[in-house]
């Protein structure tokens, strides 16, 4: 639906936390889950986690105060069965063929969700040999700055680069398969 005032739309995604699982999941370990140096370092296997596709709506509305964009999200794949909340606020600049956008924003990620990606279950931590001590993750809010700067060539072509920090909600980040927050 889009009208002057808003646009709101049905949409089909892969949740992005797959994306640090992936191929390169083992590294040596030095401390047990109790924090003792060992003696030998050990491979460890880093658990699975597969993608999920999730279904939600988003609605975007803009003016000249800036952007305000927010969003909910399902796994409709039976993967996780969480979903996220999120908004994210941002303002542009433009001078001649340069645009800076800047943005701020939050996600609200479900028990099931952060859970799913983010715990230990015990046979993860019996596979492990006891290296990684089960966990579960509560539900929690990221938050994120965004900065981009593009500039266009013509109106066909232009050139963009972005930089964004997100910042993991505590649940996740205490995870023992999470090295930095």
């Amino acid at each position: 639906a889009n009208n002057d005032a808003l646009t709101l739309d049905l949409v089909a995604r892969i949740n992005s936390e797959r994306v640090f699982f992936g191929r390169t999941n083992t590294r040596f370990v030095t401390l047990d889950a109790s924090g003792t140096t060992l003696d030998t370092p050990v491979l460890l296997d880093v658990p699975d986690r597969d993608f999920a596709i999730e279904l939600g709506v988003e609605m975007l509305t803009d003016g000249d105060w800036g952007r305000l964009e927010v969003g909910a999200y399902r796994d409709v794949s039976a993967t996780h069965g969480g979903y996220e909340i999120y908004g994210d606020y941002g303002y542009g600049w433009r001078q001649g063929r340069w645009y800076l956008d800047s943005a701020v924003g939050f996600s609200y990620k479900s028990q099931a969700l952060n859970d799913y990606y983010w715990g230990v279950t015990e046979g993860e931590t019996l596979a492990s040999q006891g290296l990684l001590p089960a966990y579960d993750a509560g539900s929690g809010v990221n938050v994120s700055a965004r900065l981009s700067v593009s500039y266009f060539f013509n109106q066909h072509w232009s050139f963009a680069m972005a930089s964004e920090y997100e910042r993991m909600n505590d649940h996740a980040a205490s995870s023992p398969l999470v090295a930095q927050r």
